[in-house]
């Protein structure tokens, strides 16, 4: 049997280690099991604060906090940590050299040398752009595809099929994308909604007291436009007394 080796030299980037947090969110068993319980306990506080006499409207409020908010919510905190993660520890990117053969996997950087046997791996996971290695539930070697030649790419394969390693092939990434930019469109939508509901508020409750104040004159009503009534001699009505005033 041919022995098959492969050696990748490529930088790691933050682009790269994001694609793996993202990968991490959909087949860890751990965090999907986090995201769920979190969700859940999102929406049944989202309805205690939302509940009211109208139960379709607290039923509303309720799933958009869960479909909308959640989501956006714990996706741009997992953004935010992992640029934290980066400034925290700078030296996961940078330089890497990657040796795959019969025996496992061999990583080296600038600081450390690590090997793996093909027994520690529990799943790969390949999208457009990568392939994961995941020797944890939450951590995996990571391998760009812009860095393997398709001879490399064909005998990595050949690799996995060796040692028994059902290749998982990941087609929702641009779903899930797209499903993210819904979301915010939606968010975007409501809050819209909700200022022009406020403001639509606020001028309502300005009628009674302009109601008011345009009853204290002659041959006015709330419906004259500002610069008529600039334009006008204002005559206070002869039945006001100083106690309206």
């Amino acid at each position: 049997m041919e022995r098959i080796s492969i050696e990748i030299h490529f930088k790691l980037e933050p682009k790269d280690i994001w694609s793996y947090k993202k990968n991490a969110r959909i087949y860890s068993r751990k965090v999907i099991t986090s995201i769920r319980l979190a969700n859940i306990i999102f929406a049944v506080f989202s309805f205690i604060i939302f509940y009211g006499p109208n139960l379709f409207q607290t039923l509303v409020n309720t799933f958009f906090a869960s479909f909308v908010i959640f989501p956006l919510a714990e996706r741009y905190t997992l953004y935010a940590r992992h640029n934290l993660f980066l400034k925290r520890d700078a030296a996961k990117l940078g330089e890497k050299h990657l040796k795959i053969n019969h025996d496992g996997i061999t990583l080296s950087s600038t600081t450390k040398t690590f090997s793996q046997k093909w027994s520690s791996f529990i799943r790969v996971v390949k999208n457009d752009s990568y392939y994961f290695i995941y020797d944890q539930d939450e951590r995996s070697y990571i391998i760009p595809i812009r860095e393997l030649s398709s001879e490399n790419e064909q005998k990595f394969q050949n690799l996995l099929v060796e040692h028994n390693k059902p290749l998982i092939q990941q087609e929702t990434s641009s779903n899930l994308e797209k499903l993210t930019k819904l979301r915010v469109i939606l968010l975007i939508f409501f809050v819209s909604l909700a200022i022009i509901n406020q403001i639509e508020n606020a001028q309502d409750s300005l009628s009674p007291v302009k109601e008011e104040v345009y009853g204290l004159f002659q041959n006015i009503d709330t419906e004259t436009e500002m610069e008529d009534l600039l334009k006008q001699k204002l005559n206070i009505k002869e039945s006001v007394t100083q106690k309206d005033i």
